[in-house]
């Protein structure tokens, strides 16, 4: 899974405590700004610097922010052309394993 590194304004906007962070080669930086008094966020891959935004972002449309980061990042590299197929089914497999393992971690932890 990525690491989100969120600026300072991002992380008041998402009230984010600070953590520490083990480096991994999947880390983004992430940044609020304003354009014509809108809010906007810029992703930047660290590595690569693949970047997208997503503009006119209202606080509400936070509160799954993994969820807004993943679904946005697939759209842009489908936008881009660099989604294949065989990496559309990579991701679908991907997915549906969290979900599962979600699955038996709720079950598990009901059963203690």
């Amino acid at each position: 899974m990525p690491t989100i590194f969120c600026s300072t304004k991002l992380s008041k906007l998402l009230v984010l405590k600070t953590k520490l962070h083990s480096h991994t080669t999947d880390d983004w930086n992430s940044h609020l700004f304003a354009l014509e008094g809108r809010k906007c966020l810029a992703f930047v891959h660290k590595e690569t610097f693949y970047s997208f935004a997503l503009f006119d972002i209202l606080k509400s449309d936070l509160k799954d922010f993994k969820k807004i980061f993943l679904d946005n990042f697939l759209n842009q590299l489908n936008y881009d052309g660099l989604l294949t197929d065989t990496l559309k089914e990579k991701f679908i497999f991907f997915i549906r394993m969290l979900k599962l393992l979600l699955q038996i971690t709720i079950v598990l932890l009901l059963d203690i």
